[in-house]
C-alpha cells in the first residue's frame, strides 16, 4: 500500500488561518483588532457569532485530518474555508449596504457580470 501524501495546500491554509486570527483585522496598524478581539466583541451580538471561534479550530482540524486522509482534509478545507468566506462576504455586503448607494451596487454587479462572462466565454487556448 502506497503511503498517502499530506495535503500541502490544506496545511498551508490552516497555518495562515490560525496566524491571521491573531493578527490585526480592523483598525490602524498600531491599534488593530485581531480575530480574537472580534470574537470577544461579537459575544454581545448573539449566539450565531460564537461560530467565529470555530474558524481556527476548524482550520486546525482540517490540517490534522489532512495528515490522515487527504480527501477528508480537502473536504474539511472546503467546509471551513468556504463557510467562513461566505459568512464574511455576507457580513461585508450587509455592512456596505447600510453605508453605500445604489450606484456602487450596480457597478459591482457589472464587474461580476464582466468577470463571469469573460471566464465563461473566453476561448480555450489551442
Amino acid at each position: 500500500m502506497k503511503k498517502q501524501e499530506m495535503n500541502v495546500p490544506i496545511m498551508i491554509g490552516a497555518v495562515l488561518v490560525v496566524l491571521g486570527f491573531f493578527f490585526g483585522w480592523f483598525g490602524s496598524s498600531r491599534h488593530a483588532a485581531t480575530g480574537w478581539d472580534v470574537a470577544g466583541v461579537v459575544k454581545r451580538a448573539g449566539g450565531v457569532y460564537y461560530l467565529i471561534y470555530l474558524l481556527p479550530v476548524g482550520a486546525l482540524l482540517a490540517a490534522v485530518v489532512s495528515l490522515v486522509n487527504r480527501k477528508a482534509g480537502a473536504t474539511m478545507g472546503i467546509i471551513v474555508g468556504g463557510g467562513f468566506t461566505g459568512w464574511a462576504a455576507f457580513e461585508m455586503v450587509r455592512f456596505l449596504y447600510t453605508v453605500t448607494c445604489g450606484g456602487l451596487w450596480i457597478t459591482v454587479s457589472g464587474c461580476l457580470v464582466l468577470l463571469i462572462g469573460g471566464l465563461l466565454t473566453r476561448p480555450k487556448s489551442s
